[in-house]
């Protein structure tokens, strides 16, 4: 499969060589203007070609990787990459080739200037997610493929995860359009409790960032308690042998105390952004991580915590493992099982099973 995405690439690049060849002489022989300068006047390039901006509806949302938009966010090119995904929204069938006055078009239908149109739509081409050639038709642009754009953006090892998010497009012409791109990351978790540190490692977003983006953008964060009813007359030696940050507390909906511990908070989305399908991420994940050897994670956590609503789903999770010879995982890590409990005012709490 890598031999044949190899020649095809050699083949696009040969092709584009032989067009921009033709263009050139083209071009002499006609004594016309080159094909980057911009003329004095304000008129939109997309008006240049002769043809009129597209008056059909355009796509008000707009479907997306958040760990790839984060990570261009991070290195300096998000908006950049927002063209770059607005075309991959202009072009559903997955053709690879838009026309430059279309895009330009839609850019200007969503509030963006021209100007900076013209300045992301450079520096895209720079970076290497656009090629652009002149057709009989007019300029087009070769759209770059997700896998591409990732290695551009340097994702690395992490990937850009299994999950695309969904949000109206409106919400990225404002000046708060970063903190929508990370409410879309936060949509991908499907309200499941996440630290700060993890979703740092996963998109490169500070912990301080992240609390800011999840202002501006209206994120709903819920504090998260977990217990296994033990008797508070162990505090003692779960602090000095399980959980240093474990204390007693008095739950008001069962009236008693219980040792309780803190876990990572859920939050959930802003209306209007949610999660959708990954299509090919899996498969550009696995190309991604290919060829590099295993790393441990960012903290050295020696138990691994799934979450579910049903403590009967916990519980067969739990004994799936325990049947298991071979740990779902390369290293020896305990799992641990929580589930939701109802009740609670302004926090949630979670049941805790333990393999032991």
């Amino acid at each position: 499969m890598g031999t044949f995405n190899s020649s095809r690439d050699k083949l696009i690049d040969q092709l584009l060589t032989i067009y921009e060849q033709l263009n050139e002489a083209r071009q002499q022989a006609e004594r016309s203007p080159a094909p980057e300068q911009i003329p004095a006047s304000p008129t939109p390039i997309c008006e240049e070609a002769g043809q009129p901006p597209q008056t059909a509806p355009w796509p008000d949302r707009l479907e997306f990787s958040p760990i790839l938009a984060m990570r261009a966010v991070i290195a300096g090119h998000g908006r950049e990459w927002l063209l770059w995904a607005m075309a991959r929204e202009l072009d559903p069938s997955g053709s690879g080739v838009i026309h430059r006055d279309r895009l330009c078009a839609f850019a200007l239908s969503q509030g963006f200037p021209d100007s900076s149109f013209r300045r992301w739509l450079s520096g895209a081409r720079r970076l290497g997610l656009f090629k652009e050639l002149v057709w009989r038709s007019g300029r087009v642009l070769i759209i770059t493929g997700e896998k591409r754009a990732a290695e551009i953006m340097a994702v690395g090892r992490s990937g850009i995860g299994n999950k695309k998010a969904s949000l109206p497009l409106k919400n990225l012409a404002g000046s708060d359009w970063k903190a929508w791109v990370w409410a879309s990351f936060i949509a991908t978790l499907k309200e499941r409790p996440m630290s700060r540190r993890r979703m740092r490692d996963l998109t490169g977003v500070p912990e301080r960032s992240q609390r800011e983006y999840e202002r501006l953008a209206g994120v709903t964060v819920t504090v998260n308690f977990a217990h296994d009813g033990r008797d508070t007359s162990h505090i003692a030696g779960i602090q000095e042998y399980e959980r240093s940050h474990a204390f007693v507390w008095h739950n008001r909906r069962l009236g008693k105390a219980q040792i309780v511990w803190r876990l990572p908070d859920t939050r959930r989305a802003p209306v209007g952004v949610y999660p959708t399908r990954g299509g090919r991420l899996r498969k550009i994940n696995r190309a991604l991580k290919s060829g590099s050897s295993p790393v441990g994670r960012a903290h050295d956590e020696r138990t691994r915590r799934i979450f579910f609503n049903r403590i009967e789903t916990a519980e067969s999770a739990l004994r799936k493992y325990l049947r298991s010879e071979v740990p779902p995982w390369d290293d020896n890590a305990l799992l641990e099982a929580y589930y939701m409990q109802p009740g609670g005012s302004g926090c949630q709490e979670w049941g805790a099973l333990r393999a032991v």
